[in-house]
């Protein structure tokens, strides 16, 4: 903003009303350009920053639609051969979360149940392979004791 007035009250009301800057008059051509070439710098980088948290939160969408569509959503019937009800849910605390599970039957008499909870972002690719793995009816072995790793 440039303006002939140099009342205090008035800068701060042209501030308060979005003016990114005050000049008074006369102005000096120099100092003028380089305000306005700093503004627009601002500009730029808020533009730069918004469309990075955009990208970001495609990102993230991406990865929470993939995680949850690695989940089962068809359970194993219960049957008196295979008497085994089971229903599960996941709600992710934040746009992707840790928690992953799935259940198939190894053999007729053997029910695996998998449940991963994952909380660093390390062994992430992995377990997800391993639950995908399972989701795809390929053979896993069920561990007797809980497994842990170092």
């Amino acid at each position: 903003m440039i303006s002939a007035t140099s009342e205090i009250e008035s800068v701060i009301r042209c501030i308060e009303l979005g003016a990114e800057d005050f000049l008074p008059k006369p102005f000096n051509p120099t100092l003028l350009r380089a305000r306005v070439g700093a503004t627009l710098e601002k500009k730029r980088l808020r533009d730069e920053v918004r469309a990075s948290l955009a990208r970001l939160e495609e990102e993230m969408d991406a990865a929470r639609k993939l995680q949850l569509g690695m989940l089962p959503r068809i359970f194993p019937m219960c049957t008196p051969e295979q008497p085994v009800e089971v229903y599960a849910m996941m709600e992710p605390a934040r746009e992707v979360g840790g928690d992953l599970y799935d259940c198939f039957y190894g053999s007729e008499h053997l029910f695996c149940f998998l449940v991963g909870d994952v909380s660093g972002k390390v062994r992430r690719p992995r377990c997800l392979w391993r639950v995908r793995a399972a989701s795809c009816g390929w053979p896993l072995k069920c561990p007797t004791r809980p497994v842990r790793s170092t």
